[in-house]
């Protein structure tokens, strides 16, 4: 049986098969910790919403007897001493995969297996699932993410592969977090000379904007002719290609001078050379 929980709940055998939000919860929990069983009270602890008016443990009963209805072709969930288990044959899992790589990756520091961490890792943990052993996990796996990606950005000279690398920290939701971790080694002081992807321009403009403090001022550039646009950004600074002619720019601020200074500072640096802006807007 194989789990996938990152950007989505999937039993990839059962793709067909719809679970519920308290069946994707309970199988996930016993998957993550299948090694040791799980104990009955612990299961309810820690995910069941509990009512005077119901009782948790018949209502815990009647989700396993759902749930091995619908995967009882390849397992199903049985008691053994007060502990629950999956019982099938070769159980896996992405998010325990992608934590024995990442510690694995940490300790050795092989590129590939940080690579196959990342590979793992296409989403949020359980990402509709809203419950706080889940925030737990999913805490923990953002963390790790985060420490691999570092590590191999400070290894990495190749473009494309730390894109690949960046493109990830998109589904990390502590931004706050990457911003004090990865300061100069992401944000940058390092001039990056070609376009970021939307996806992740984007985020870096989203989660910019939740800051106290926003580091970037966002514009749009509409241009009548294609130039090099990495010849007039400063270090620091993230381009993204909208179309042939249209560029979305993250100018970084300057706390010296006020934001209108530093979009009048990129202007004339281009005008300079006797470009001609079609349209320039400040993105909100």
């Amino acid at each position: 049986m194989t789990i996938k929980t990152f950007g989505g709940f999937e039993i990839s055998e059962l793709k067909k098969v719809k679970f519920t939000p308290k069946e994707i919860e309970i199988i996930t929990y016993l998957t993550l910790n299948n090694s040791t069983g799980t104990l009955i009270n612990n299961l309810l602890d820690e995910i069941w919403y509990y009512n005077d008016e119901k009782n948790p443990k018949k209502e815990l009963s009647v989700y396993i007897a759902k749930i091995n209805k619908k995967i009882n072709k390849i397992g199903k969930i049985s008691s053994k001493n007060s502990k629950l288990k999956i019982y099938t044959d070769n159980l896996t899992c992405d998010a325990k995969q992608f934590e024995k790589f990442s510690n694995e990756f940490l300790h050795n520091q092989k590129i590939e297996t940080g690579v196959k961490a990342l590979e793992l890792y296409s989403g949020r943990f359980l990402p509709n699932i809203n419950n706080n052993w889940v925030e737990n996990y999913r805490f923990m796996y953002e963390n790790l993410l985060l420490n691999v990606v570092k590590f191999l950005l400070t290894n990495e000279t190749d473009l494309v592969k730390k894109t690949f690398y960046l493109e990830k920290l998109i589904h990390v939701g502590i931004y706050e977090k990457i911003n004090e971790d990865f300061g100069e080694l992401l944000f940058n002081k390092r001039q990056l000379n070609d376009y970021i992807p939307n996806d992740l321009f984007n985020f870096l403009f989203e989660k910019d904007k939740l800051l106290r403090n926003p580091r970037y001022i966002c514009i749009s550039l509409t241009l009548r002719k294609e130039i090099n646009i990495f010849k007039y950004l400063r270090k620091g600074d993230f381009a993204t290609k909208k179309n042939k002619y249209t560029i979305n720019i993250l100018l970084e601020k300057n706390p010296k001078i006020n934001s209108q200074k530093v979009v009048e500072s990129f202007i004339k640096r281009l005008t300079k050379d006797g470009i001609k802006l079609k349209h320039l807007k400040i993105l909100k």
